[in-house]
């Protein structure tokens, strides 16, 4: 089954073609999701290394200042 503007279509009503086009739609949307998962994981590791740099910058100017 696949809701398509609101309607909501079987596989009953579609032809053989229409089926292999839900299948695409479906994978499309699979793909999609997981390139979202991704995205996520990018912007998690992005924030980890900035912190990093961040922590790092301040260590040295602590350390230049107790120098």
């Amino acid at each position: 089954m696949l809701t398509i503007d609101g309607i909501e279509y079987s596989e009953d009503e579609l032809s053989e073609d229409g089926k292999v086009r839900v299948q695409h739609i479906l994978a499309q949307r699979a793909r999609r999701i997981q390139i979202i998962l991704e995205l996520q994981d990018i912007d998690q590791s992005i924030a980890f290394h900035a912190q990093q740099i961040k922590v790092e910058c301040s260590e040295e100017s602590e350390a230049e200042a107790d120098g």
